[in-house]
């Protein structure tokens, strides 16, 4: 099961929880330890082990890190994340 909800880091540095409905690509938000990734998107700081096993079945977490792409509906492992926003959900950027 995927988040109901993100928390979304601000250019000026605040958090702000909203719908994950509201996000919209490019957004950067927060996964921290034991949190559902949101949706699709890029690592731009900080380093984890993710849960991929309900996507690939493999038992072992999948280290990532800034640069690597994560996947929605995984799970955070370890350490927290910040990632920016890359799918296109409903096909219009939101």
């Amino acid at each position: 099961l995927g988040a109901k909800d993100v928390v979304v880091l601000r250019d000026n540095g605040s958090e702000e929880r909203m719908a994950i409905t509201r996000l919209a690509v490019g957004d950067r938000f927060i996964v921290r330890p034991g949190e559902t990734v949101a949706t699709d998107g890029v690592v731009e700081s900080g380093s984890s082990a993710v849960d991929t096993s309900m996507l690939t079945g493999e038992p072992v977490p999948v280290d990532v890190a800034p640069g690597d792409a994560v996947t929605g509906a995984t799970v955070n492992v370890s350490g927290r994340l910040i990632v920016r926003e890359s799918s296109s959900r409903n096909g219009n950027g939101h």
